[in-house]
């Protein structure tokens, strides 16, 4: 699907993409939009940067659903080692590691340009990286959960309230 069809839910041709189309054909990013959708002009547009990436560098829409299946992957190793942090056997951890690539919810926004995916693999990276940091005290999982959750405060404007969440978490 994502090579072959091209994208298909509404919320990507209203929202998702229109942006970095719009980049694309004027060749830079303008700080207003000029669209129907009046809250893109005040949102995140992170994840909308790769699909524009993936317009500037193929010069078409072929393969624009990528990244979303690349996130959809991600989440085996970060399911994996949130499960071994958890304290699950490693033979239980693969498993159940791959299965969370196959649930329903993981297997159709991996075929979108949404940025579920993304928003919430790196909340999830970030909560394990910021563990990891409470536990080692090393500060390279200190930089790789703010990365994360830098990553994520770009993809959504809800993004902030799971940085609550995280901080509540602890």
């Amino acid at each position: 699907k994502v090579i072959w069809l091209p994208p298909h839910v509404w919320d990507e041709w209203v929202y998702h993409l229109p942006p970095a189309v719009e980049w694309y054909q004027r060749h830079y990013i303008p700080p207003v939009l000029d669209t129907s959708v009046a809250r893109i002009n005040g949102a995140p547009l992170g994840m909308t940067v790769l699909a524009w990436w993936f317009f500037a560098f193929f010069r078409d829409d072929m393969l624009v659903e990528l990244p979303m299946l690349l996130w959809a992957v991600l989440l085996v190793p970060v399911s994996y080692a949130v499960m071994r942090q958890s304290g699950a056997a490693r033979d239980w951890a693969i498993k159940f590691a791959i299965v969370t690539f196959f649930v329903p919810a993981v297997l159709m926004q991996a075929v979108t340009i949404k940025d579920h995916l993304g928003l919430n693999i790196s909340f999830v990276a970030g909560m394990l990286l910021w563990l990891l940091f409470l536990r080692t005290h090393a500060v390279r999982h200190l930089v790789a959960a703010a990365c994360a959750f830098g990553l994520m405060l770009g993809y959504k404007i809800a993004a902030p309230l799971q940085i609550v969440v995280a901080l509540l978490g602890f």
